[in-house]
Order: C-alpha cells, then sequence, then structure tokens
C-alpha cells in the first residue's frame, strides 16, 4: 500500500508539500492540506498532542524518531489510525521533513478485538472450577489459572518456565510428563 506522504517545513512543522495518497485519504484538496495547521490533522481521540508531536519532530531532526502511531481526523470528522515515519530531509536548500503515513485503522481494530477475546478468555478460564494450564513444546508451563496455582501452592510466577518436575514428586512428574507426549503424539 502506497503510504501518505506529508512534507512539513523543519521549523515551523506546516506542511509544504503532499501527495496524491495524503489527498485523497484525507479528504482534503492538495491546497485545503498546505493551509491546514498539522495540529487538526492530530486531533484524534489518542492521547496525544502537539506537544507530542513536537517531539517526535525534533526527534526526526536528529534522525532518531523511531515509526509511532498516530490518531487523526479525516475531513469527514472520521477518526484514522496511521501508522507514522518521519525522516529530516533537506529539498531545494530548505530543511524539511517527510512523514510517510500508513492508515492501519483496520490493524488497530484487530487489535481490539483481540484484546477484547483474550480478556474474555481470561475470565472465563479463571472462573472455572478446574485446573487450567498450557505448556509449551518442551513441556514447560506458560499459563495456568488461579485454581491450579492454589492446587500446587505456588503463585503464578513460580509456575511459569517450570516443568512437572519443579512442582511434582518425581514418580508423578514422569506421569505426567509420559501423558503429555502421549497427547502430542495423538494430536499429530
Amino acid at each position: 500500500a502506497e503510504d501518505s506522504i506529508l512534507v512539513h517545513d523543519r521549523e515551523t512543522f506546516r506542511l509544504v508539500d503532499v501527495n496524491a495518497k495524503a489527498v485523497h485519504n484525507f479528504g482534503y484538496t492538495r491546497e485545503e492540506l498546505l493551509d491546514i495547521d498539522p495540529a487538526e490533522l492530530m486531533s484524534g481521540e489518542a492521547p496525544y498532542d502537539m506537544a507530542h508531536a513536537v517531539a517526535y519532530f525534533e526527534l526526526a531532526k536528529l534522525g532518531r524518531c523511531p515509526p509511532f502511531e498516530w490518531q487523526t481526523r479525516l475531513k469527514d470528522g472520521r477518526l484514522q489510525w496511521q501508522e507514522v515515519r518521519l525522516k529530516p530531509v533537506t529539498i531545494d536548500g530548505r530543511a524539511q521533513i517527510l512523514a510517510f503515513a500508513r492508515d492501519i485503522t483496520e490493524r488497530k481494530a484487530a487489535e481490539e478485538q483481540l484484546r477484547t477475546s483474550e480478556l474474555l478468555y481470561h475470565s472465563l478460564v479463571e472462573q472455572l472450577p478446574q485446573n487450567i494450564f498450557r505448556k509449551d513444546v518442551n513441556e514447560r508451563f506458560i499459563f495456568a489459572n488461579s485454581r491450579f496455582c492454589d492446587t500446587v501452592g505456588r503463585p503464578l510466577e513460580s509456575i511459569l518456565g517450570r516443568t512437572d518436575f519443579d512442582l511434582y514428586p518425581e514418580d508423578l512428574a514422569r506421569k505426567y510428563q509420559t501423558d503429555d507426549q502421549q497427547m502430542m503424539n495423538e494430536e499429530r
């Protein structure tokens, strides 16, 4: 996907040029974009303000600005998440900053849906009256619900990364290990 490219004056942050993708994406004409205060484009609901924008631009001047996510408001009022990369350049002898912006609104929505799903899953697992745990392929615990933690008498932090041999007597640990291996072989 082609990025929106916005060229900012390095000192004033005002827009001095934009590409066709930026015009299409933001919904403004080229002339409107060049005339607009950049703060108006940054008036999304993300916890950023102009001070944050200035800090990013200062880092960009030094060539040390990592990509960041920013919420923008389009001309029609919709909010859109952007992944932004800033790069200091000199064009026709003028110090400028290129802002490469990519629409990541769909990705952010998918991340939020995943977070919601994970919270629901975690809530359900914590409410079940059974011991529930997960192990990785090396038979190390990577998850355990509070019921399991209570059963083995250990906090979660002392269970994660451990094996059955760390939690149980050797004969019981060997039985669990055999059971796990049998189950993994059946799933293949």
